[in-house]
């Protein structure tokens, strides 16, 4: 992060400080503040609310994580799902995901650098007998090999 960012982000937390109050009951509102300008919590954002607001950083952590609107890293462009129900989560899935976590270089649950995808496992879509299943975004996609998988994300 350059210097003249940290230099707006300390700014904005200051203005938002000064209008909520400088107390712990104001870091939910100064927290969806920030989220609403950036659309996540920067860690440095996090440091300096800590520091302004004089409140520990396990507070700053719990809120977050107690509040799922609150997000810590950026959100990415593409949410990829893979179900994670009896049928889909065989054989055939795992290599679909060892082949995704290596050519993107990402885990599920982790979004990919360049912010493109954002990887993750979802409950049972309810489409056994089409398994395994994948959606990007709202769009579904059954029957998925790793070639199919790879062929429909590197089209996007």
């Amino acid at each position: 992060m350059l210097l003249k960012e940290k230099i707006k982000i300390s700014d904005d937390i200051k203005q938002l400080v000064k209008k909520y109050g400088k107390n712990p009951d104001s870091l939910l509102k100064v927290l969806q503040s920030v989220q609403k300008s950036f659309g996540y919590i920067p860690d440095f954002a996090m440091h300096e609310i800590e520091r302004q607001l004089s409140v520990s950083s396990i507070d700053i952590h719990q809120i977050i994580s107690f509040n799922k609107f609150l997000k810590r890293k950026p959100k990415a462009k593409n949410i990829v799902m893979f179900c994670n129900g009896l049928r889909c989560s065989g054989d055939d899935q795992n290599e679909i995901i060892n082949e995704i976590e290596e050519t993107f270089k990402t885990k599920i649950g982790e979004t990919t650098p360049d912010g493109k995808f954002m990887f993750k496992f979802t409950n049972c879509l309810g489409m056994c007998h089409l398994g395994p299943v994948m959606t990007v975004n709202d769009r579904v996609y059954r029957e998925i090999t790793k070639e199919k998988a790879l062929n429909i994300l590197k089209s996007i």
